[in-house]
């Protein structure tokens, strides 16, 4: 009976089991059915921190930044911009560069590069030139692999870095232009990186679905730029599925159909003279898009955006960020006066390209002087069209090195004391500015800008030289007083305006943004006398859009529109605006305007070797070729002969005292 209650128990108690066994086999049927008929998706991505570990030049030092990373990055398409890769794609580029080579040439800079790659997950590391002396020949590389998987199914991701710093020689590759439709020096390296990819696919047998990513900055940005439009047409990857992102990039082609590369992404700094060059005069491009970074030249909204930069390079470099306008154009001024003495890429391999790599191979002073005079000396390149350029060229040089010397001069105006000389002139195109402005924001619209356009007045005189901007609901104003003090006013919020503005003896700069706004330039004088100086610029030519000046004469006053539209009187709601600044601003008949008439006055002239020379005010010294010629042969020869006259006179002046020097008396004992 107890055994027959028993089972009878267990009985009882089993069926809450069997049926609960039940629930969890149809629940786990109707799993497996939904699992058969939902497509599986891949995982989503974990973001990881990689640290980019970097050589800059201008510093000296080697700086660190941590940069998000997540594999999903190469799961979507390759012709569209992603922000956040190209913030990945910067710290690979900047993670390839060597130490710097001439310093420590025993120093193996591949390590950083494959770190970065190694916590991103790749392996099967190949790298080559690294170990080299770095030469015309050499390009140094590391290419690495990974196995992801997107919503299509498996793929393999190859990874490609190529070192843009601290290459040493490899530099006389870049002034190698040749006269064929690419860069020769450019597309040689290329060709070399390509070479290195296909046998890295076949050696480890790479198959199936199959991804490139690669990257460079500087002189590996031209570089990366043909290798991803080559890959693009004729690898095995299509355009989907290569990823290029350069940065600083020069120019590399003069091919037409650059917009089909919508996979390749060129982050170019507007006022970086580094890819200003081959010159767009010359028929160069790059391939792909091109996003540019602010610059204070053509953006009125620069000072918002440059403060979340600044952040940035003061975190990265423990300094504040800063910007030259003056440099800026000094540098430009100078790839003028070259495209003036070379007008094509045929006229600069047959006259230039040789000076300029014995210039970099032979950096002593002696050598450098040397093969400026070979420039200016040649009769053969210089003609009476461009024998001025030579002149201001000159000039450029002479007065920068007076100004970076005596410590003075208008390139002085906003020069960074905590920062080297390196990193101040070639503050534009320092890794760690495009870092910054890279990691001012996750929102490109906030970064890049479309405005490439800018005015540069340069007004000679003794005078009250203001810059404003009034729309009615806002205003800005700028002015340089005769005492030579700058004075700023800015009201009704309009308080992110930062128009550039310098004085230099008697003459007056104020660069002004082209992007729309109304700006005006007002001019009092003292004797009713100026010169106006007018330069329209697009960042991406060397050539003025236009150029002219003007021979002002018994004028008190004057005002100019700088907005694209006519001269125009002054808006009585400006009334006030004097006594605040101290400044006598009266109205004017718009006849007396017509005096500097843009489309009328006589003085207005083509962008041209003459407008060079006018535009070269704000020099210390005048100083032509001729005159420089004079002071390297002549100078030193005139030194040599006063050092001989003064030796002749001092052995002259030697034996005569000792002829006439009386012997001592000798006293003998008894």
């Amino acid at each position: 009976m107890m055994t027959h209650l028993t089972e009878k128990h267990d009985q009882s108690l089993n069926r809450p089991r069997k049926a609960g066994a039940r629930f969890l086999s149809v629940l786990a049927a109707v799993i497996c059915f939904a699992a058969l008929c939902v497509p599986t998706l891949p995982a989503k991505a974990e973001t990881q921190q990689l640290s980019c570990i970097f050589g800059d030049p201008g510093f000296e030092k080697e700086l660190t930044w941590n940069i998000p990373y997540a594999d999903g990055m190469f799961s979507q398409s390759a012709e569209t911009y992603h922000h956040d890769l190209a913030q990945v794609s910067l710290g690979l580029a900047l993670s390839a560069f060597r130490e710097n080579f001439d310093k420590n040439p025993h120093f193996i800079a591949d390590n950083h590069v494959i770190d970065y790659l190694t916590e991103a997950g790749f392996s099967e590391f190949e790298s080559t030139d690294y170990d080299q002396t770095p030469s015309l020949q050499t390009v140094a590389t590391v290419i690495g692999s990974k196995e992801m998987t997107d919503a299509e199914g498996p793929f393999t991701l190859i990874a490609v870095g190529v070192s843009g710093g601290g290459y040493s020689h490899e530099w006389l590759s870049n002034f190698t232009v040749g006269n064929a439709d690419r860069h020769v020096g450019f597309n040689r390296a290329a060709q070399n990186v390509e070479g290195r990819i296909l046998l890295y696919m076949t050696s480890r047998r790479i198959s199936g679905r199959i991804k490139l990513w690669i990257s460079g900055y500087s002189r590996a940005a031209a570089i990366s730029n043909i290798v991803g439009a080559d890959m693009t047409d004729y690898g095995p990857f299509g355009a989907e599925n290569t990823f290029v992102y350069t940065f600083a990039t020069p120019r590399t082609t003069k091919e037409v159909n650059l917009a089909t590369y919508r996979n390749i992404f060129n982050i170019i700094g507007k006022t970086d003279v580094v890819p200003m060059v081959p010159m767009a005069e010359w028929g160069f491009r790059r391939y792909g898009n091109d996003l540019f970074l602010p610059a204070q030249e053509t953006d009125t909204d620069f000072p918002i955006r440059f403060a979340r930069a600044s952040k940035v390079f003061e975190k990265l470099t423990g300094i504040a960020l800063w910007n030259n306008p003056e440099v800026n154009h000094r540098l430009r001024n100078v790839l003028s006066c070259l495209l003036e003495l070379c007008p094509d890429a045929d006229a600069y391999t047959k006259y230039l390209e040789g000076v300029v790599k014995d210039m970099w191979t032979n950096r002593t002073i002696v050598g450098m002087v040397g093969n400026l005079i070979s420039v200016l000396s040649n009769q053969e390149m210089l003609n009476e069209k461009n024998q001025g350029a030579a002149d201001v060229l000159v000039n450029l040089v002479v007065n920068s090195g007076i100004d970076l010397v005596g410590q003075m001069g208008s390139i002085r105006m906003k020069w960074n004391e905590a920062a080297g000389t390196i990193a101040n002139m070639a503050h534009e195109h320092q890794p760690s500015t495009y870092l910054s402005w890279l990691f001012s924001s996750d929102d490109p619209a906030e970064i890049f800008t479309d405005r490439r356009e800018y005015q540069r007045i340069v007004v000679v005189g003794d005078v009250n030289f203001s810059c404003f901007c009034f729309t009615g609901q806002m205003m800005f104003l700028k002015t340089i007083g005769f005492d030579g003090e700058i004075r700023v006013l800015n009201e009704e919020g309009f308080d992110s305006a930062d128009i550039f503005m310098a004085r230099n003896d008697k003459s007056n700069v104020a660069v002004v943004p082209r992007d729309g706004l109304p700006y005006t330039v007002e001019i009092l004088t003292k004797d009713g006398t100026a010169t106006l100086n007018y330069l329209h610029y697009n960042v991406e030519t060397l050539k003025p859009v236009e150029a002219w000046y003007a021979d002002v004469v018994d004028k008190d006053d004057f005002y100019l529109s700088l907005s694209g539209i006519d001269l125009f009187d002054v808006d009585d709601d400006l009334e006030g605006l004097g006594e605040e600044l101290g400044l006598d601003i009266d109205e004017l008949e718009l006849e007396e305007l017509r005096l500097l008439d843009l489309g009328t006055y006589e003085g207005k002239i083509d962008a041209s070797t003459s407008f060079l020379e006018r535009l070269d005010k704000l020099s210390m010294i005048r100083l032509s070729r001729v005159g420089l010629l004079n002071i390297v042969v002549i100078a030193p020869s005139v030194l040599l002969a006063l050092i001989i006259l003064i030796l002749v006179l001092a052995i002259r002046h030697h034996r005569k005292k000792k002829k006439h020097k009386v012997a001592p008396q000798v006293t003998y004992p008894d």
